[in-house]
């Protein structure tokens, strides 16, 4: 038996009694008639007017409306849409000595603002420190923000965009206390021109500072040893309405991976610029061991120096200019042990094998981004042009079965980069889109592997070569361009469009060794993809309910060269790639969003050279034909927000079905070496995921309290050693954070995590359970000292064994108040913790993995602001 609540509308309007001018200050709510217990509410517009919807089985409802200096109005009406005009009669409101609780979170149409202040506790420094004890914010390790499990799309600074998406140089360098509060804009729409028109359902963050010119930022400078280490952070900053300045320099040896401040955590909307990464493949690698899963500072033997420089100048009124400049090099030793088993199911035996890993890897980037930005409500134009230069060197000193393998590989590489768009309006509901972006990589590796005579070696001429060279080259042009015009009728947008891609790549490759004269498995091929998307997209705007469907027919043109073998393949196919996507705010606190889509692809270039290429000592050939491959996906999601009780929630569910033309064969050797090839043969996966995550403050406790649980479940077809066979992997994770500052003198954040990972495959079932606590207690009982301590507790349970790995760190921290200096002495991996065991599971093997860990180790260290 079900119950159907009946969702009616109340509408209306606020007046006077005595002159009938509207009240802009009002408050609407919807009660139970019983227990007065709010059902719903909403502020009155500034043109008195209100709208408010209901969800409800009860025969009558109480309306009220309150407003400043006038007397309350109650009435029971019947619980069916309606329209009332509201006359307020004046009162005189008389306050008596009352205590005002401040609001730590309030919420403006469709702006969240959070009072930083509320959050903050005595040992926070940074903006990144308080963003994750608030509800409905999560912050990921790499920096990257997400409100109500969605990326947001912008992070501002007083409304303009410094940083163009590398917003972690910011968060984790701004001290808090520079901080007035922080804004979450829902719904938010970058593009002024489109503000109204166009919907967005992604969520944008505003900082807004204490002072209208600010000189911000903070500094680190810190020494200490076993071994000897240091580290040194400068991260100036000045913020004013013309001109927006950020300076960084970070270098380091305590094992902090800065690589986030590179990164671009935010992505355009449809009618911005085109967000295309340049092909840099990373296609050759050494063979080493996978990291370990805990937090990076705990493994990182890392050399690192960042620096850049990033600049916004508002050139006029409406013109501004972005520029960054970034230089980037890092140095990382990996070390450790891994077993692995992979169950031989056809033979009924087990292929294990074990590697010792001493590898060094090393990174060097630089990077300059000009972005001109013309955005406003009459006008849109975005200009970037970027310039990539990098260069890796990897080595590892490899014993695979006792037998000791060296290998390199140097991968020099640049790209240039241009994007534009621009919005052009044109009459009063209609615009025109022009979008453009043309990129240029040359992509060049090397790998070399030495000695050969324990290697498993698919072909009789490379054995008599004590060294095996891998080249690589590509070489790749791309460009796509496209022309919408967007018109308005009635509650819809209207949006036909052209759009033409081009890619055209030349991939060399050849292997060669110490002793051939002439080089073997050469690779030499010319590959074309040209693309001519007709594409209509319909937007559909009423109330608090819109969709968007777009409506694409392409037509492919694919041609491949093999000037090796003469091989030429081409094909040309018409393909429709239809997507859907629904948003639905029921109410102020309940929203709704789903969709759908279907994908067609064809065999990239990766997945086309006849000939062997040599990578991770394994050896991959897909002599393939040009397929097709379609993919479905939908999904659904739900948010839940209240504001004023400090509660935030959201779930969804996610479901991929993939038909794949091509299934890789994978045959492994003794010593674990895989040969991968493309067998003509379809085959199916599905990927099925949901989560459930809630976050709620209690003011009176001063307790953030953040749940997650996530689900996944894949379905796949693996074909190894000649043995055909279904795979299912699913998991379970669960996750619960606590942060309680009752006490003043102390406070206290724990974490505990739980993950449960199972395989099937035939009749055999493998599973591995993990599970984390991590208490950290911060105590101030001494004037401006405090003394900061965290325990790290990991288990992983497989096949009746348990691996334990224990962390406990100290620190302490005097702070000069007059001078805002911290000084701080950190004592890390206190128990001298040397390795970290885990256990990983995939679709066709179990690995166990020992982990060199830094040694307990002290550093001292100054810190002030600006």
């Amino acid at each position: 038996m079900s119950i159907l609540k009946a969702q009616n509308s109340f509408s209306g309007k606020v007046i006077h009694t005595d002159s009938e001018s509207i009240i802009d200050h009002a408050i609407v709510s919807i009660n139970h008639p019983e227990n007065q217990a709010v059902l719903s509410y909403t502020l009155v517009n500034e043109k008195g007017e209100f709208k408010i919807t209901v969800n409800s089985d009860l025969p009558e409802l109480l309306l009220e409306v309150t407003a400043m200096n006038f007397e309350k109005f109650s009435v029971l009406i019947p619980n069916q849409s309606q329209n009332k005009i509201i006359a307020l009669n004046p009162q005189e409101t008389i306050l008596e000595e009352i205590i005002i609780k401040p609001t730590l979170i309030t919420q403006r149409g469709d702006t969240i603002s959070y009072d930083l202040n509320k959050f903050a506790t005595k040992n926070d420094r940074v903006l990144e420190d308080v963003l994750k004890r608030i509800p409905g914010i999560e912050v990921e390790a790499g920096g990257k923000i997400k409100y109500q499990g969605q990326a947001i799309n912008k992070f501002y600074v007083e409304g303009m965009d410094l940083m163009q998406g590398r917003y972690a140089s910011i968060t984790q360098a701004m001290p808090n206390v520079h901080v007035s509060k922080l804004e979450v804009l829902e719904n938010h729409q970058p593009i002024k021109m489109l503000d109204g028109k166009v919907v967005s359902d992604s969520p944008a963050i505003n900082i807004k500072l204490k002072r209208n010119i600010s000189v911000s930022g903070s500094a680190k400078i810190g020494l200490g040893c076993t071994p000897f280490i240091g580290q040194a952070n400068i991260t100036p900053m000045f913020f004013n309405k013309n001109i927006q300045f950020l300076a960084n320099y970070d270098a380091n040896n305590v094992g902090k991976d800065v690589s986030g401040k590179l990164t671009n955590l935010t992505s355009f909307g449809r009618f911005e610029n085109y967000n295309f990464s340049s092909q840099v493949t990373n296609l050759l690698q050494i063979s080493d061991i996978g990291l370990p899963t805990i937090n990076k500072e705990r493994y990182n033997f890392n050399k690192t120096h960042l620096a850049s420089i990033n600049t916004l100048f508002k050139l006029n009124k409406t013109l501004d200019l972005n520029t960054s400049l970034f230089y980037y090099n890092n140095e990382f030793d990996s070390n450790g042990k891994q077993v692995t088993q992979i169950k031989d199911l056809e033979n009924n035996n087990v292929i294990e094998y074990y590697k010792i890993s001493e590898a060094a890897l090393f990174n060097e980037n630089m990077k300059a981004v000009f972005t001109f930005t013309n955005n406003t409500e009459t006008n849109f134009l975005k200009n970037i042009v970027t310039i990539d230069i990098q260069k890796n060197k990897n080595r590892n000193n490899l014993e695979l079965n006792n037998n000791p393998i060296l290998q390199n590989v140097v991968s020099p590489n640049y790209a240039i980069q241009n994007s534009l768009s621009t919005l052009i309006p044109f009459r009063k509901k209609l615009f025109i889109n022009l979008k453009s972006i043309l990129d240029f990589t040359n992509d060049k590796q090397t790998y070399q592997v030495s000695p050969t005579q324990h290697l498993f070696l698919p072909d009789s001429q490379l054995y008599q070569n004590n060294k095996l060279f891998q080249h690589y080259l590509n070489t790749h042009f791309y460009t796509q361009n496209s022309v919408s015009i967007s018109f308005a009728y009635k509650n819809w947008r209207i949006t036909p469009q052209y759009e033409i891609e081009l890619t055209n790549k030349k991939l060399n490759t050849n292997l060669s060794g110490d002793q051939n004269t002439h080089p073997v498995f050469v690779n030499n091929l010319n590959y074309s993809f040209l693309k001519n998307n007709f594409n209509i997209l319909l937007n559909y705007k009423k109330d608090k309910f819109n969709v968007s469907v777009t409506l694409p027919i392409i037509l492919n043109s694919i041609q491949l060269n093999n000037q090796e073998n003469f091989n030429n393949l081409n094909r040309n196919s018409f393909v429709f790639n239809p997507t859907i996507h629904a948003n639905y705010e029921i109410n102020s606190r309940v929203k709704i969003r789903g969709g759908g889509k279907y994908t067609n692809t064809f065999t990239p270039l990766s997945q086309l050279y006849s000939n062997y290429i040599f990578s991770g000592l394994n050896f991959t050939t897909y002599n393939n034909t040009i397929q097709k491959s379609g993919f479905y996906s939908t999904n659904i999601a739900a948010e839940y927000k209240n504001p004023f009780n400090n509660i935030f929630s959201n779930f969804g569910v996610n479901y991929n079905f993939g038909q794949n033309a091509v299934l890789l064969s994978t045959f492994i050797s003794e010593n674990g070496q895989q040969v991968i090839e493309a067998i003509d043969r379809k085959n199916k996966n599905k990927n099925k995921n949901a989560w459930i995550s809630l976050g709620k403050y209690f003011t009176d406790l001063s307790t953030n309290l953040k749940g997650d649980a996530k689900f996944m479940q894949t379905e796949s077809e693996v074909l190894i050693n000649s043995l055909l066979s279904d795979v299912n992997i699913s998991s379970q994770t669960y996750s619960i954070q606590l942060s309680n500052a009752t006490l003043n003198w102390m406070g206290v954040v724990y974490t505990y995590n739980y993950t449960k990972q199972e395989r099937k495959q035939l009749s055999n079932v493998t599973n591995t359970y993990n599970s984390g606590h991590l208490l950290k207690t911060e105590l101030f009982l001494i004037k401006n000292q405090s003394i900061s301590w965290q325990i790290d507790y990991q288990e992983s349970k497989f096949n009746k064994q348990t691996f334990v790995n224990k962390f406990m760190d100290l620190k302490y921290r005097y702070k000069w108040t007059q001078k805002r200096i911290d000084f701080d002495i950190d004592w890390t991996n206190i128990l001298n913790t040397k390795l970290y065991e885990q256990v990983v599971i995939n679709n066709i093997q179990t690995t166990g993995t020992s982990y060199r860990i830094r040694p307990s180790q002290i550093l001292a260290s100054i810190r002030f602001n600006f």
